[in-house]
């Protein structure tokens, strides 16, 4: 299956301006504020790594109730910026993209036994929200929602 798990750094803006704690009003156009540090919330941004999964982004953003969170390096550069709406797009593609890939990928290798197994599995699949297994004939038939 590809793409899992979707990574932060996979659906972030990557053309961003980052300003210092001392910059002005004038650097900072209608921000508000009068230095950059007076934006800031304290003690430090709100932060993830580039490479974090969007799952780890997701609860980070609805731990701080942020509406956009910024994406470092390893060195604490800024690589971009995700907003709440680019992480639940990728939790809202149609039923049908990862339930075809689980039916083409996975139900042909599993036995009856290992069904279970399987569905615990599919459940852990980003934009899974439910699994139900028919077993009919003789191999095993899943859905994935």
């Amino acid at each position: 299956m590809h793409g899992s798990p979707h990574l932060f750094g996979d659906v972030m803006t990557q053309t961003v301006v980052a300003v210092g704690p001392g910059a002005t009003f004038k650097e900072i156009v209608k921000a508000g504020s009068v230095t950059a540090e007076e934006l800031m919330p304290a003690p430090a941004a709100v932060t993830v790594h580039a490479d974090a999964t969007l799952i780890r982004a997701a609860r980070t953003v609805a731990q701080h109730r942020a509406e956009r969170l910024p994406a470092v390096t390893g060195t604490g550069g800024l690589r971009g910026v995700v907003g709440r709406s680019d992480l639940l797009n990728v939790f809202l593609q149609p039923d049908e993209e990862p339930a075809e890939e689980i039916r083409h990928h996975m139900v042909p290798l599993v036995c009856p036994s290992l069904v279970p197994v399987a569905a615990r599995l599919v459940r852990a699949v980003e934009g899974i929200v439910d699994v139900r297994c028919h077993l009919t004939g003789p191999g095993p038939r899943g859905e994935a929602t």
